[in-house]
């Protein structure tokens, strides 16, 4: 038993080094490509969940360049344009799929006033540079002219989302150390969204909270803090806090929120009734 554990990781080893040797001898086997193609996609799918597969030769112009955050004004079309064993995966931008993003490692290719967006070969194709990587470009499909001022949302707004913080930093209480704990709560934050970027296809905001909610703590009294034999049971609390948190991108928030928690009836001397800590708060949008 212990021989195969040790010839596992020596056999998966000499395997990868085969394929570094082969790869780099031939040129033709080429898994950086392939593996610098799945990163991109496997970060779009986290963040963005309309990653999508183009159809055949998609038309699209440019609209938005990411770099320095310009408006393209240029008339010239471009198809996507997959090869015949392969495809172009590509991210939906705003609500209404009328801007896209396509997925790194493509290029812009002229044939004779034709321009298309196609694969990029590291091996035969001349190196990307900002501005000839299609990735760094949004794409307004051509069959919809939808302005993009029409669609993005107000700079500022009222806000309410679902909010949990797993990650508490508790300060000292009485004669306690700091400490991290780690529990299990849910609260509602209310308060007000304001956007920070001025791309007008991709919004970032910082919401400003005020969140109220319960959660489960281990509840142990003042005077049983050292001790060594007292069993904390979990009490439900009621949890405040305020706090900001960062969207961009996903329905998904985070941010950094101060609050503090409280006990009821009998259990209102637990050691940290109202002690005041920093938490780690995620939040989910869902409008």
């Amino acid at each position: 038993m212990k021989a195969k554990r040790i010839l596992s990781p020596i056999l998966l080893l000499l395997l990868l080094l085969l394929l570094f040797i082969v790869n780099n001898a031939s040129g033709q086997f080429n898994i950086k490509s392939r593996l610098e193609r799945l990163g991109p996609l496997r970060r779009a799918i986290i963040n963005n969940q309309n990653v999508y597969k183009t159809i055949d030769k998609l038309e699209v112009q440019k609209v938005y360049y990411l770099i320095d955050g310009t408006v393209v004004n240029e008339q010239t079309k471009y198809k996507i344009s997959p090869s015949t064993d392969n495809f172009i995966r590509y991210r939906v931008i705003n609500d209404d799929e009328s801007i896209i993003q396509v997925l790194p490692m493509m290029k812009f290719v002229n044939r004779g006033g034709n321009h298309t967006i196609e694969y990029w070969d590291e091996n035969q194709d001349q190196n990307l540079t900002t501005l000839t990587n299609p990735s760094n470009y949004y794409f307004k499909i051509v069959d919809d002219l939808t302005t993009p001022a029409k669609k993005y949302l107000a700079t500022q707004r009222l806000t309410a989302i679902p909010v949990t913080i797993p990650i508490k930093y508790r300060f000292k209480a009485y004669d306690s150390d700091t400490k991290f704990t780690f529990d299990a709560n849910i609260s509602y934050g209310f308060g007000y969204k304001i956007r920070i970027n001025s791309n007008p296809y991709k919004e970032q905001y910082v919401r400003a909270l005020f969140a109220i909610g319960v959660g489960l703590q281990e509840y142990m009294p003042r005077d049983s803090i050292k001790s060594e034999t007292y069993k904390p049971d979990n009490e439900l609390t009621l949890t405040n806090s305020v706090g900001m948190a960062y969207e961009g991108g996903s329905n998904f928030n985070i941010g950094l929120f101060l609050g503090w928690d409280r006990m009821f009836g009998s259990k209102k001397d637990w050691y940290y009734q109202n002690k005041p800590w920093l938490g780690i708060g995620i939040g989910y949008k869902f409008d």
